[in-house]
């Protein structure tokens, strides 16, 4: 096991009560901030999605909490790759979504990481105080999976405004059942904006006029396995 940091965080009013990825579920009560289950482990596959369910539980009424999970891909020890925030949200009750394993995953044992913080506040960090939340590691075993479908080719802008950004690609094949794109300004290192199951072309909204963007896109392969990003 590597040296990973100790986040540190407050459970007096809210908590991480349930864990849920693939077939490893934990319920939990409030800890000092920090958690470890080493001896609980699931197995994920690259080219895969997998289901993710949350919650948190708090002191008197249900309160609005900010979710994040990050998986060490390259198993040096940290979570600060771009691809290693595998899940982010925010809500009330139940949270949940999907995490994909990208086909860049080292294979082998490696350390997942959840936190949970008032919404309110500064989103969950995998290092350092969480003023109001707890953090939670899991171990997961990532093994090799295979992608049934190509990727995305001849991914290209075909209009740019200052409001939007107008992208097309083609597929090489026809078993894509829809797309996901990701993209970042070339200045931000941190994370990826992620849109699911769009088709080309596409329009790009969210953008700054002034901003170069880095922009990929994957199929969601007709059996439900993803091509990864290209």
């Amino acid at each position: 096991d590597l040296d990973y940091c100790r986040p540190t965080g407050s459970t007096k009013y809210e908590w991480i009560s349930r864990v849920k990825i693939n077939d490893l579920e934990q319920f939990s009560e409030a800890s000092e901030g920090y958690e470890s289950y080493h001896n609980l482990s699931t197995t994920l596959a690259t080219h895969q999605k997998y289901e993710v369910e949350l919650e948190a539980a708090s002191v008197g009424i249900p309160l609005k909490e900010s979710f994040r999970i990050w998986i060490d891909y390259n198993q040096d020890g940290e979570f600060l790759d771009l691809e290693e925030l595998v899940f982010s949200s925010n809500g009330k009750g139940l949270q949940g979504g999907k995490i994909k394993i990208p086909p860049s995953a080292n294979t082998g044992s490696t350390r997942l990481r959840v936190g949970m913080s008032y919404a309110e506040g500064p989103p969950p960090s995998p290092c350092g105080l969480n003023y109001q939340g707890e953090v939670e590691d899991y171990c997961i075993n990532i093994e090799r999976g295979t992608p049934t479908c190509d990727i995305p080719v001849n991914l290209d802008t075909l209009e740019t405004t200052e409001d939007y950004l107008l992208i097309s690609w083609d597929d090489a094949t026809d078993d894509h059942s829809s797309h996901n794109i990701r993209y970042r300004p070339l200045s931000v290192t941190s994370m990826w904006l992620e849109e699911l199951d769009v088709e080309s072309p596409h329009f790009i909204t969210d953008i700054d006029p002034c901003e170069t963007y880095v922009i990929q896109v994957e199929a969601n392969c007709s059996d439900g396995s993803i091509s990864g990003y290209g």
